[in-house]
């Protein structure tokens, strides 16, 4: 089940580069979006991107997604290094996006990275269940 849904996911990426120009980074970003609409549940959500690959996007809005420059401020951070995050941010929702990062930080809500060009979701049962947070029915197959 997991192959056919990265499949689809791939396809998606892939036809998304090609029919709308869209750069990778782009997409990720359209998926990050998704992520943090998932699990914060407000109408525009505050993101921090931390991780070097989205710095040099110009910040804006998208998605009803506000990218901001302060862990302070933001609802979600992500990010693919957990030392960038500020001590008094650390009780904030993190997603990463560095498997690396993802198996050494226990309290990380989850992750998004690329395996053998392919999209990789992991949600952590564990800190989902502590932050109480509800996810939709199609995540469920990424929790673990």
């Amino acid at each position: 089940m997991k192959k056919i849904v990265f499949s689809v996911v791939s396809f998606f990426i892939f036809f998304s580069l090609f029919a709308f120009s869209l750069t990778l980074t782009d997409v990720k970003i359209k998926l990050v979006a998704t992520i943090a609409h998932s699990l914060v549940k407000k109408k525009v959500v505050c993101v921090d991107l931390m991780d070097k690959e989205f710095l040099n996007r110009q910040k804006g809005k998208i998605d009803h997604i506000v990218f901001v420059n302060s862990c302070q401020k933001a609802d979600i951070i992500i990010t693919d290094n957990i030392k960038q995050i500020k001590k008094s941010c650390i009780s904030k929702l993190i997603f990463v996006t560095n498997y690396n990062t993802y198996i050494h930080t226990p309290f990380a809500v989850g992750a998004l990275f690329w395996q053998k060009g392919r999209p990789v979701l992991i949600f952590n049962k564990k800190t989902i269940k502590a932050k109480h947070i509800r996810l939709p029915k199609q995540f469920y197959q990424f929790v673990e």
